[in-house]
């Protein structure tokens, strides 16, 4: 479960890391632009820039790092939801949405204070390109304020994020049980006139 949800992690990132870092470059243009002029205009004008001026392998720079981050962040994140519901339904009772809920906060909490820092490293990389490679961002932003710089915004990823993914989970968990559920009763009703075949769900 832990290698599924990290290769899945990394293989969604990977595909969408050019526009990723188009979208950070956009946002961020403003205070590392040099004479007034803002060379990230729109998604397609982006792409075309970056391809012509560092090349096309740059669209993805960052995406080693990213990767780095989001194999764990996946993985640890849908392992750690599962441990969740599991501790929760020791104390009795069933999984209620609201247990659903908070595993579901506690699983992006983890998952995201286990990988943060990779995700700082990951930000530098894509916006600051006189960095070089993954050890030269971490050096970079070590010296900056030590180990708690790899910590900055720590609060507000933690605040968008474990919301996220408690409804994220949750959802799906209660519209997985019902569809399962409506599935049972629709078979049970056809009694003994039901032709089985196999059913993805």
């Amino acid at each position: 479960q832990l290698l599924c949800g990290g290769i899945a992690g990394a293989t969604a990132r990977s595909f969408v890391a050019p526009i990723d870092r188009v979208k950070i470059l956009m946002q961020t243009q403003k205070l590392t632009m040099k004479d007034g002029k803002q060379p990230y205009n729109s998604v397609i004008q982006s792409l075309r820039y970056i391809a012509q001026n560092e090349g096309i392998y740059k669209l993805w720079r960052g995406n080693g790092a990213n990767c780095i981050r989001v194999f764990p962040y996946a993985a640890t994140q849908f392992v750690s939801y599962d441990k969740y519901k599991a501790m929760l339904l020791l104390e009795g009772g069933t999984m209620t949405i609201f247990r659903r809920l908070f595993a579901g906060a506690l699983a992006g909490a983890t998952a995201t204070s286990l990988t943060h820092p990779l995700d700082v490293v990951r930000l530098r990389l894509s916006v600051q390109p006189e960095l070089r490679g993954f050890k030269g961002a971490i050096h970079s932003v070590y010296m900056e304020q030590g180990i708690k710089t790899f910590f900055k915004g720590y609060s507000a990823t933690l605040l968008s994020l474990a919301p996220f993914i408690a409804i994220n989970f949750a959802t799906f968990d209660q519209l997985k049980f019902v569809t399962y559920k409506t599935a049972k009763i629709s078979l049970q009703d056809h009694g003994n006139n039901v032709k089985f075949r196999n059913i993805k769900i």
